[in-house]
């Protein structure tokens, strides 16, 4: 009998916390998220879904307990495909694609400067294909004057990934507009994930990514490509028309990893 209220109880109980639980819905010019959140705590809990909004493409699923990623999570790629499995339990890569895999030499610290090196492997953002990309794209706000100018190049900036996974050493290496070089930098930094670090002979070690911002006209490619070491982000603008008291934009076009303003 006790057996049978105990389990009652843990029943009730149950129940009771999933009554607490509240669906949201989260949309953005960008992204589609679905999740749900604590009644109470306003914290997320249960079941995340992130889809694009442009493309309707799954981006990510996974599980939320107290606003922290838990469990095993999946990001995906275009079309749907897998692209990494994450387990946050353990704190470990359970997938890579072979894009990744493949890589055998990167930029890395060896005595007293980056040189490109035999590795492991290469270090790993864990989040959907072309999510850093994407997260500069969404927050690199061009300067009026390029707009108003029609002004074209790219900027090269840089930045370290160091043997515990953090992101530091933000650097302009060439610019096209000075006043986009603080636009870049801070896009850079609002990346906020997870980095596995890159690896030689079994050990973390630091190592040095670049990221070329392409403005280019619309509808016109770029001539750089994505490599191990180069992340491109492509913008593209129609035009702007000025007015006695502002500059507003006519339209945008974008391809590759792209701010759609």
């Amino acid at each position: 009998m006790k057996i049978i209220y105990f389990v009652l109880i843990l029943l009730l109980s149950l129940n009771g916390y999933s009554q607490e639980l509240k669906s949201k819905k989260l949309v953005t010019n960008q992204f589609i998220e679905t999740f749900t959140v604590d009644k109470k705590s306003k914290l997320k809990n249960g079941n995340y879904v992130k889809i694009s909004a442009i493309t309707k493409d799954t981006l990510a699923t996974g599980n939320y307990r107290d606003d922290l990623k838990t469990g095993i999570w999946k990001y995906y790629r275009k079309g749907n495909a897998p692209w990494i499995i994450y387990d946050y339990e353990n704190k470990a890569i359970k997938q890579l694609p072979t894009e990744i895999t493949k890589v055998d030499s990167f930029l890395i610290w060896k005595d007293n400067a980056f040189v490109r090196e035999k590795v492991d492997s290469p270090p790993v953002y864990v989040g959907f294909e072309k999510e850093v990309q994407t997260t500069i794209a969404i927050n690199t706000k061009l300067p009026v004057d390029v707009l108003v100018n029609g002004l074209l190049g790219k900027t090269l900036v840089s930045f370290i990934i160091d043997k515990t996974g953090k992101m530091n050493g933000f650097r302009v290496e060439a610019s096209f507009h000075k006043d986009l070089n603080p636009e870049v930098l801070n896009a850079c930094k609002l990346i906020d994930g997870i980095w596995q670090p890159a690896k030689v002979n079994g050990q973390p070690v630091d190592s040095k990514l670049f990221v070329i911002i392409d403005v280019v006209p619309p509808n016109v490619p770029s001539q750089y490509q994505d490599t191990p070491n180069i992340m491109l982000v492509q913008i593209s603008y129609f035009g702007v028309k000025r007015t006695s008291t502002q500059v507003g934009v006519m339209g945008t076009s974008g391809n590759k990893s792209t701010r759609r303003y």
